[in-house]
Protein backbone atom coordinates (compact mmCIF):
# COMPACT_ATOMS: atom_id res chain seq x y z
CA UNK A 1 0.00 0.00 0.00
CA UNK A 2 2.83 2.37 0.86
CA UNK A 3 4.45 1.76 -2.51
CA UNK A 4 1.17 2.27 -4.35
CA UNK A 5 0.41 5.49 -2.47
CA UNK A 6 3.86 7.05 -2.75
CA UNK A 7 4.87 6.22 -6.32
CA UNK A 8 4.82 9.27 -8.60
CA UNK A 9 4.07 8.19 -12.18
CA UNK A 10 6.50 9.09 -14.95
CA UNK A 11 5.91 9.78 -18.64
CA UNK A 12 5.58 6.48 -20.44
CA UNK A 13 4.07 4.63 -17.46
CA UNK A 14 0.88 2.64 -17.95
CA UNK A 15 -0.83 3.67 -14.74
CA UNK A 16 -3.00 1.11 -12.94
CA UNK A 17 -5.42 2.81 -10.55
CA UNK A 18 -5.79 0.51 -7.57
CA UNK A 19 -9.37 0.79 -6.37
CA UNK A 20 -9.71 2.58 -3.03
CA UNK A 21 -11.53 -0.50 -1.75
CA UNK A 22 -8.65 -2.71 -2.84
CA UNK A 23 -6.68 -0.52 -0.44
CA UNK A 24 -8.59 -2.45 2.25
CA UNK A 25 -7.78 -5.79 0.61
CA UNK A 26 -4.33 -5.33 -0.98
CA UNK A 27 -3.75 -9.09 -0.93
CA UNK A 28 -6.38 -9.49 -3.67
CA UNK A 29 -3.86 -8.40 -6.30
CA UNK A 30 -0.69 -7.44 -4.39
CA UNK A 31 2.28 -9.57 -5.42
CA UNK A 32 0.53 -10.91 -8.51
CA UNK A 33 2.25 -11.16 -11.89
CA UNK A 34 -0.70 -9.20 -13.24
CA UNK A 35 0.86 -6.04 -11.84
CA UNK A 36 3.99 -6.54 -13.96
CA UNK A 37 2.14 -4.96 -16.87
CA UNK A 38 1.50 -1.66 -15.04
CA UNK A 39 2.69 0.92 -12.57
CA UNK A 40 0.10 0.52 -9.80
CA UNK A 41 -0.82 3.61 -7.80
CA UNK A 42 -3.34 4.21 -5.01
CA UNK A 43 -4.68 7.76 -4.72
CA UNK A 44 -7.25 7.96 -1.95
CA UNK A 45 -7.75 11.68 -2.53
CA UNK A 46 -9.05 11.02 -6.04
CA UNK A 47 -12.19 9.64 -4.39
CA UNK A 48 -12.66 6.97 -7.09
CA UNK A 49 -12.96 9.81 -9.65
CA UNK A 50 -15.95 11.01 -7.62
CA UNK A 51 -18.01 7.87 -8.20
CA UNK A 52 -19.94 7.72 -4.92
CA UNK A 53 -20.36 11.46 -4.64
CA UNK A 54 -21.83 11.30 -8.15
CA UNK A 55 -24.35 8.71 -6.99
CA UNK A 56 -25.18 10.98 -4.07
CA UNK A 57 -25.88 13.91 -6.39
CA UNK A 58 -22.96 16.14 -5.36
CA UNK A 59 -22.19 17.07 -8.94
CA UNK A 60 -20.34 20.30 -8.14
CA UNK A 61 -17.83 18.34 -6.05
CA UNK A 62 -17.47 15.66 -8.72
CA UNK A 63 -16.62 18.39 -11.23
CA UNK A 64 -13.84 19.66 -8.95
CA UNK A 65 -12.50 16.13 -8.54
CA UNK A 66 -12.58 15.70 -12.32
CA UNK A 67 -10.59 18.91 -12.74
CA UNK A 68 -8.08 17.88 -10.09
CA UNK A 69 -7.54 14.40 -11.55
CA UNK A 70 -6.98 15.95 -14.97
CA UNK A 71 -4.26 18.19 -13.49
CA UNK A 72 -2.60 15.19 -11.85
CA UNK A 73 -2.67 13.01 -14.97
CA UNK A 74 -1.36 15.83 -17.14
CA UNK A 75 1.39 16.69 -14.64
CA UNK A 76 2.53 13.04 -14.62
CA UNK A 77 2.70 13.06 -18.41
CA UNK A 78 1.19 9.58 -18.67
CA UNK A 79 -0.65 8.47 -21.81
CA UNK A 80 -2.50 5.36 -20.62
CA UNK A 81 -4.58 4.89 -17.46
CA UNK A 82 -6.16 1.56 -16.45
CA UNK A 83 -8.70 1.77 -13.59
CA UNK A 84 -9.23 -1.49 -11.73
CA UNK A 85 -12.86 -0.65 -10.99
CA UNK A 86 -15.53 -0.39 -13.69
CA UNK A 87 -17.17 2.52 -11.87
CA UNK A 88 -13.98 4.57 -12.06
CA UNK A 89 -13.52 3.72 -15.74
CA UNK A 90 -17.10 4.87 -16.35
CA UNK A 91 -16.53 8.16 -14.52
CA UNK A 92 -13.39 9.03 -16.48
CA UNK A 93 -14.74 8.02 -19.89
CA UNK A 94 -18.41 9.00 -19.65
CA UNK A 95 -19.28 11.23 -16.71
CA UNK A 96 -16.29 13.58 -16.67
CA UNK A 97 -16.35 14.52 -20.38
CA UNK A 98 -20.12 14.40 -20.96
CA UNK A 99 -21.46 15.83 -17.70
CA UNK A 100 -18.57 17.67 -16.06
CA UNK A 101 -17.07 19.23 -19.22
CA UNK A 102 -13.65 17.81 -18.31
CA UNK A 103 -11.88 16.11 -21.20
CA UNK A 104 -8.97 13.89 -20.22
CA UNK A 105 -6.17 13.59 -22.76
CA UNK A 106 -5.20 10.09 -21.66
CA UNK A 107 -6.35 6.77 -23.09
CA UNK A 108 -8.44 4.87 -20.55
CA UNK A 109 -8.56 1.10 -20.77
CA UNK A 110 -11.06 -1.14 -19.02
CA UNK A 111 -9.11 -3.56 -16.83
CA UNK A 112 -11.62 -6.35 -17.38
CA UNK A 113 -11.52 -5.97 -21.17
CA UNK A 114 -7.71 -5.84 -21.06
CA UNK A 115 -7.61 -8.96 -18.90
CA UNK A 116 -9.98 -10.92 -21.14
CA UNK A 117 -7.95 -9.99 -24.21
CA UNK A 118 -4.69 -11.12 -22.59
CA UNK A 119 -6.25 -14.41 -21.52
CA UNK A 120 -7.83 -15.01 -24.92
CA UNK A 121 -4.52 -14.37 -26.71
CA UNK A 122 -2.68 -16.77 -24.40
CA UNK A 123 -0.32 -14.07 -23.12
CA UNK A 124 -1.77 -14.68 -19.65
CA UNK A 125 -1.94 -18.45 -19.32
CA UNK A 126 -4.47 -20.21 -17.09
CA UNK A 127 -3.09 -23.75 -16.68
CA UNK A 128 -5.00 -24.56 -13.47
CA UNK A 129 -8.65 -24.87 -14.45
CA UNK A 130 -10.70 -24.40 -11.30
CA UNK A 131 -13.70 -26.68 -11.95
CA UNK A 132 -15.84 -24.60 -9.61
CA UNK A 133 -19.54 -23.83 -9.66
CA UNK A 134 -19.91 -20.12 -8.92
CA UNK A 135 -22.55 -17.44 -8.83
CA UNK A 136 -21.82 -13.82 -9.71
CA UNK A 137 -22.72 -10.62 -7.86
CA UNK A 138 -23.21 -7.61 -10.15
CA UNK A 139 -22.45 -4.21 -8.68
CA UNK A 140 -24.57 -1.07 -8.97
CA UNK A 141 -22.45 0.71 -11.60
CA UNK A 142 -22.63 -2.30 -13.92
CA UNK A 143 -26.31 -1.50 -14.47
CA UNK A 144 -25.63 1.83 -16.17
CA UNK A 145 -24.42 0.54 -19.58
CA UNK A 146 -25.75 -2.96 -18.94
CA UNK A 147 -24.31 -5.84 -20.93
CA UNK A 148 -20.92 -4.17 -21.37
CA UNK A 149 -19.97 -4.64 -17.73
CA UNK A 150 -21.82 -7.90 -17.04
CA UNK A 151 -20.53 -10.16 -19.77
CA UNK A 152 -16.78 -9.50 -19.67
CA UNK A 153 -16.27 -10.66 -16.05
CA UNK A 154 -18.38 -13.75 -16.74
CA UNK A 155 -16.30 -14.57 -19.82
CA UNK A 156 -13.14 -14.28 -17.71
CA UNK A 157 -14.53 -16.57 -15.01
CA UNK A 158 -15.55 -19.17 -17.57
CA UNK A 159 -12.02 -19.16 -18.98
CA UNK A 160 -10.81 -19.87 -15.45
CA UNK A 161 -12.79 -23.11 -15.58
CA UNK A 162 -15.88 -21.96 -13.69
CA UNK A 163 -19.48 -22.99 -14.29
CA UNK A 164 -21.76 -20.03 -13.63
CA UNK A 165 -25.19 -20.43 -12.06
CA UNK A 166 -27.16 -17.21 -11.79
CA UNK A 167 -28.94 -16.07 -8.66
CA UNK A 168 -32.65 -15.27 -8.70
CA UNK A 169 -31.70 -11.62 -9.06
CA UNK A 170 -28.77 -10.93 -11.37
CA UNK A 171 -27.47 -8.37 -13.85
CA UNK A 172 -30.11 -5.63 -14.22
CA UNK A 173 -32.11 -7.07 -11.30
CA UNK A 174 -29.15 -7.78 -9.02
CA UNK A 175 -29.70 -7.00 -5.35
CA UNK A 176 -27.44 -4.53 -3.53
CA UNK A 177 -24.44 -5.72 -1.52
CA UNK A 178 -25.73 -3.53 1.30
CA UNK A 179 -23.84 -0.34 0.47
CA UNK A 180 -26.95 1.45 -0.81
CA UNK A 181 -28.82 0.85 2.44
CA UNK A 182 -26.42 3.25 4.14
CA UNK A 183 -27.73 6.10 2.01
CA UNK A 184 -31.39 5.72 3.04
CA UNK A 185 -32.24 5.60 6.71
CA UNK A 186 -34.47 6.96 9.44
CA UNK A 187 -32.20 6.71 12.48
CA UNK A 188 -28.43 6.64 12.87
CA UNK A 189 -28.63 3.55 15.04
CA UNK A 190 -30.21 1.49 12.26
CA UNK A 191 -27.59 2.06 9.54
CA UNK A 192 -25.24 -0.90 10.29
CA UNK A 193 -28.14 -3.29 10.62
CA UNK A 194 -29.81 -2.09 7.43
CA UNK A 195 -26.52 -2.50 5.55
CA UNK A 196 -25.78 -6.00 6.84
CA UNK A 197 -29.40 -7.09 6.39
CA UNK A 198 -29.25 -6.21 2.70
CA UNK A 199 -25.92 -8.01 2.36
CA UNK A 200 -27.50 -11.01 4.09
CA UNK A 201 -30.15 -11.21 1.37
CA UNK A 202 -27.40 -11.50 -1.21
CA UNK A 203 -25.52 -14.16 0.73
CA UNK A 204 -28.68 -16.23 1.21
CA UNK A 205 -29.60 -15.94 -2.45
CA UNK A 206 -26.11 -17.11 -3.43
CA UNK A 207 -26.39 -20.09 -1.07
CA UNK A 208 -29.71 -21.08 -2.65
CA UNK A 209 -28.00 -21.62 -6.03
CA UNK A 210 -25.89 -24.46 -4.64
CA UNK A 211 -22.75 -22.73 -5.91
CA UNK A 212 -19.36 -23.38 -4.33
CA UNK A 213 -18.57 -19.68 -4.25
CA UNK A 214 -20.01 -16.20 -4.62
CA UNK A 215 -17.80 -14.00 -6.82
CA UNK A 216 -17.76 -10.22 -7.18
CA UNK A 217 -15.73 -8.09 -9.58
CA UNK A 218 -16.14 -5.02 -7.35
CA UNK A 219 -13.87 -4.29 -4.38
CA UNK A 220 -16.57 -2.16 -2.73
CA UNK A 221 -19.06 -5.02 -2.73
CA UNK A 222 -16.45 -7.52 -1.52
CA UNK A 223 -15.78 -5.85 1.80
CA UNK A 224 -19.44 -5.60 2.80
CA UNK A 225 -20.28 -9.09 1.57
CA UNK A 226 -17.41 -10.52 3.62
CA UNK A 227 -18.67 -8.67 6.71
CA UNK A 228 -22.17 -10.05 6.11
CA UNK A 229 -20.79 -13.56 5.54
CA UNK A 230 -18.94 -13.55 8.85
CA UNK A 231 -21.83 -12.15 10.86
CA UNK A 232 -24.22 -14.65 9.30
CA UNK A 233 -21.86 -17.56 9.86
CA UNK A 234 -22.19 -18.51 6.18
CA UNK A 235 -19.87 -21.19 4.76
CA UNK A 236 -20.05 -20.18 1.10
CA UNK A 237 -16.69 -19.15 -0.35
CA UNK A 238 -16.41 -15.52 -1.41
CA UNK A 239 -13.87 -14.35 -3.98
CA UNK A 240 -12.94 -11.28 -5.93
CA UNK A 241 -12.78 -12.18 -9.63
CA UNK A 242 -9.06 -11.33 -9.72
CA UNK A 243 -8.44 -14.03 -7.11
CA UNK A 244 -9.97 -16.66 -9.39
CA UNK A 245 -7.72 -15.51 -12.23
CA UNK A 246 -4.69 -15.75 -9.96
CA UNK A 247 -5.65 -19.27 -8.85
CA UNK A 248 -6.07 -20.31 -12.48
CA UNK A 249 -2.66 -18.76 -13.22
CA UNK A 250 -1.15 -20.97 -10.53
CA UNK A 251 -0.58 -18.23 -7.98
CA UNK A 252 -1.16 -18.87 -4.29
CA UNK A 253 -3.56 -16.90 -2.12
CA UNK A 254 -3.75 -16.45 1.63
CA UNK A 255 -7.36 -17.61 1.57
CA UNK A 256 -9.59 -17.39 3.50
CA UNK A 257 -7.46 -16.24 6.44
CA UNK A 258 -6.62 -12.80 5.05
CA UNK A 259 -10.24 -12.08 4.13
CA UNK A 260 -11.60 -13.27 7.48
CA UNK A 261 -9.14 -11.10 9.40
CA UNK A 262 -9.97 -8.03 7.35
CA UNK A 263 -13.72 -8.73 7.54
CA UNK A 264 -13.52 -8.52 11.32
CA UNK A 265 -11.55 -5.29 11.02
CA UNK A 266 -14.48 -3.93 9.01
CA UNK A 267 -16.97 -5.29 11.54
CA UNK A 268 -14.96 -3.54 14.28
CA UNK A 269 -15.36 -0.24 12.41
CA UNK A 270 -19.09 -0.86 11.91
CA UNK A 271 -19.46 -1.62 15.62
CA UNK A 272 -17.44 1.45 16.62
CA UNK A 273 -19.58 3.72 14.46
CA UNK A 274 -22.75 2.12 15.82
CA UNK A 275 -21.65 2.83 19.39
CA UNK A 276 -20.96 6.45 18.47
CA UNK A 277 -24.40 6.71 16.90
CA UNK A 278 -25.98 6.07 20.29
CA UNK A 279 -24.84 9.57 21.29
CA UNK A 280 -25.36 11.35 17.96
CA UNK A 281 -28.40 13.05 16.50
CA UNK A 282 -29.57 12.32 13.00
CA UNK A 283 -27.77 14.47 10.49
CA UNK A 284 -28.23 15.54 6.93
CA UNK A 285 -25.45 16.49 4.52
CA UNK A 286 -26.41 19.91 3.21
CA UNK A 287 -23.16 20.76 1.49
CA UNK A 288 -19.80 19.20 0.63
CA UNK A 289 -16.71 21.24 -0.10
CA UNK A 290 -13.52 20.14 -1.82
CA UNK A 291 -10.06 21.48 -1.03
CA UNK A 292 -7.28 19.96 -3.14
CA UNK A 293 -4.65 21.19 -0.67
CA UNK A 294 -5.97 19.02 2.16
CA UNK A 295 -5.64 15.27 2.36
CA UNK A 296 -8.56 13.05 3.33
CA UNK A 297 -6.07 10.50 4.66
CA UNK A 298 -5.49 11.65 8.25
CA UNK A 299 -4.59 8.76 10.58
CA UNK A 300 -5.74 9.05 14.19
CA UNK A 301 -5.38 6.84 17.27
CA UNK A 302 -9.01 5.75 17.85
CA UNK A 303 -8.40 3.92 21.18
CA UNK A 304 -11.95 2.51 21.43
CA UNK A 305 -11.81 1.16 17.88
CA UNK A 306 -8.43 -0.43 18.60
CA UNK A 307 -9.87 -2.10 21.71
CA UNK A 308 -12.81 -3.53 19.74
CA UNK A 309 -10.45 -4.77 17.05
CA UNK A 310 -8.26 -6.48 19.68
CA UNK A 311 -11.29 -8.20 21.24
CA UNK A 312 -12.35 -9.51 17.82
CA UNK A 313 -9.10 -11.40 17.50
CA UNK A 314 -10.70 -14.01 19.77
CA UNK A 315 -12.66 -16.64 17.84
CA UNK A 316 -14.97 -17.14 20.82
CA UNK A 317 -15.83 -13.43 20.99
CA UNK A 318 -16.39 -13.34 17.23
CA UNK A 319 -18.89 -16.20 17.40
CA UNK A 320 -20.70 -14.70 20.37
CA UNK A 321 -20.89 -11.26 18.76
CA UNK A 322 -22.10 -12.68 15.42
CA UNK A 323 -24.85 -14.56 17.26
CA UNK A 324 -25.94 -11.40 19.11
CA UNK A 325 -25.86 -9.40 15.90
CA UNK A 326 -28.08 -11.71 13.84
CA UNK A 327 -30.35 -13.02 16.62
CA UNK A 328 -30.93 -9.88 18.68
CA UNK A 329 -29.48 -6.62 17.34
CA UNK A 330 -30.47 -6.91 13.69
CA UNK A 331 -34.12 -7.99 14.21
CA UNK A 332 -34.73 -5.37 16.92
CA UNK A 333 -32.88 -2.35 15.53
CA UNK A 334 -33.59 -2.55 11.83
CA UNK A 335 -36.11 0.15 10.86
CA UNK A 336 -37.19 -1.29 7.49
Amino acid sequence: ITQWMNYVPKPGDTVFLISNYTHLFPFIIGGSRLLNYFKPIDRIDQWEAGAYLYQGGYLDVVRKIAQQTKKEFDAWGVAVVVPMLDAVYHLFTEVHPKEMAVEHGQEFISFHEWLLEKIASGEIALPNKLNMKITVHDNCYSKIPGKKYWETPRAIMEKCGCEIVEMKHSKQDALCCGFGAGASWKHNISIPFDIISEGAKRIREAEETGADALVSYCGGCIYLLWAARELLGSKIDLFHMVELVRLAMGEKLVYPEAHVKRAWDIIAIITYQWLLSLFQKNFRIERITYDSTKSTFIPKRYPLLRLIRTLFKSTLIRRFYAMLFRKIFMPVLRTR
